[in-house]
């Protein structure tokens, strides 16, 4: 079964709530989002920025609690990211570039349901560590297509990015070997 997702293209949607969580939010309801953990309830932040969003609400309506808890997982990341989200930047890319190692890497994209919500929140920290930049509409996809038909062209995507950097990384120092 493929989750409920809204209408609008992913990533305009990726870039209104990373726009909603700098600027419309609170502090402290940025740091409710933060702290929100795989499978706890939403807090109110959460859905402070659902009703401003009619399409994201729509898509809980139509989802359930599986759709809710992903939609939390999205936020709980961008508000850990809060500030670094730019659009264009693959996540496969930037998780590189921010030093994740291959085999966390690995985890996260044959991570499923429960765990792929952990580990996408373990990225995120590494990713908020070393302040990378980064549009987190890869991670997202990840999130709203495990168990549905897209997840591996979501998985594969992530994938390509992240061992197309290490490639260049590999090429770069053979030449400077050379």
């Amino acid at each position: 079964m493929e989750p409920a997702t809204p209408s609008r293209p992913l990533p305009e949607i990726i870039s209104s709530l990373a726009r909603d969580i700098e600027f419309r939010l609170a502090p402290g309801d940025v740091a409710e989002l933060r702290r929100l953990a795989p499978g706890e309830g939403p807090p109110p932040a959460f859905w402070k920025i659902v009703v401003a969003n009619p399409e994201i609400e729509g898509a809980l309506a139509r989802g359930g609690e599986d759709a809710e808890r992903r939609w939390a997982v999205i936020m709980n990341g961008l508000a850990i990211l809060r500030g670094l989200h730019r659009p264009g930047l693959r996540a496969g890319r930037a998780l590189f570039d921010a030093g994740v190692k291959e085999l966390r890497f690995v985890r996260l994209v044959r991570a499923r349901g429960p765990i792929l919500a952990s580990s996408v929140r373990t990225v995120t920290r590494a990713l908020a560590s070393a302040g990378q930049l980064l549009d987190f509409t890869g991670l997202a996809a990840l999130v709203l297509s495990d168990g549905g038909e897209n997840e591996e062209a979501a998985r594969r995507q992530l994938s390509r990015d992240y061992y197309a950097a290490t490639y260049r990384q590999e090429k770069e120092l053979e030449e400077a070997f050379e």
